[in-house]
């Protein structure tokens, strides 16, 4: 007899960001939006989903939770699952959503909960990770909005895309080149969008999400942080969003908005050699990587970062 399996299997739990709210470093949508979205609530919460179909043997659904409590901290979380339904779109459905959706949202309270804890903050004691007040009809809105997005947005874009999701472009040994390159490239993101309050952060997270959609770096510096194990094989699609990646950073670095990162590069011992090292693998990879297909998506329309960011 065969042991029994769930159709949606949690395997791990990530820390993805996070952040405690101060006078000299406060909440920055309590600006935009003064108004809390719902009354009955003390806290906002926001889903998203990506997935690996790239390894027939483990498909996975990634469920990324972000919850704020207003003026007080924020954290986001990702919970991985493996797959065991034959059709993976019929993921989609509330009956199967429903366990990953719920999980998630349990790991990502329970952060949220130690985030608090760790640095003095008020967690509001209705809020208990083990029994969170995101009741079932709360949990149904969530769950029918991923499957909106599946069937309106990331399916048809998988359709359009296909080419670029079925076919490998960069890959990647261990080596400390590769590993600076990795190491820097999302550490110069991280800073420009999660963590150097020299930056506005909230400004810069729209304008690098609109390129490099939220689910998807998330799943790309996963799977990048890996290098220093194993080789990292990109697909063209993650290759593009990582070029873009490389773009960001460099132009940061090289711009006027640099002097910014300097503790940052301090700390990881990024000295001139190591720099001029960054720069040159950075250069190597656009030289060596042209596809026809892939080239009109990553250089239609080019961002200007120096602009972009602030």
């Amino acid at each position: 007899m065969e042991p029994f399996t769930r159709p949606i299997e949690h395997l791990e739990v990530f820390d993805l960001w996070k952040q405690t709210f101060t006078p000299e470093d406060s909440d920055p949508e309590i600006y935009e939006d003064p108004e809390p979205n719902d009354e009955a609530r003390n806290f906002e919460i926001a889903c998203t989903f990506d997935y690996d179909l790239t390894d027939g043997n483990n498909v996975l659904f990634f469920c990324d939770v972000t919850i704020r409590l207003p003026g007080i901290a924020i954290q986001s979380t990702r919970c991985s699952f493996k797959v065991n339904i034959p059709d993976f779109s019929d993921v989609f459905t509330f009956d199967n959503l429903r366990y990953p959706v719920h999980t998630s949202i349990f790991y990502a309270f329970d952060r949220l909960k130690d985030l608090c804890e760790e640095n003095n903050l008020p967690f509001p004691q209705d809020l208990d990770p083990d029994n969170p007040n995101v009741d079932d009809d709360f949990l149904e809105t969530i769950c029918n909005e991923l499957i909106r997005v599946f069937r309106y947005d990331r399916a048809p874009f998988d359709m359009e895309n296909k080419k670029l999701l079925d076919h490998y472009g960069l890959s990647f040994g261990p080596g400390w080149e590769t590993q600076y390159l990795m190491i820097l490239t999302f550490s110069v993101i991280d800073q420009l969008i999660y963590k150097n309050a020299a930056y506005n952060r909230f400004h810069n997270r729209k304008v690098f999400f609109d390129e490099v959609p939220e689910m998807r770096y998330n799943s790309l510096r996963i799977k990048c942080e890996k290098i220093d194990k194993q080789e990292v094989k990109l697909t063209d699609l993650e290759s593009v969003f990582f070029l873009k990646c490389v773009s960001c950073s460099v132009h940061i670095l090289l711009s006027d908005k640099s002097d910014r990162l300097q503790p940052m590069l301090d700390k990881w011992g990024a000295n001139a050699e190591v720099m001029d090292s960054f720069y040159k693998m950075a250069t190597k990879l656009y030289k060596i990587y042209h596809k026809p297909y892939v080239e009109k998506f990553l250089n239609n329309p080019k961002p200007d970062w120096e602009k972009l960011i602030r």
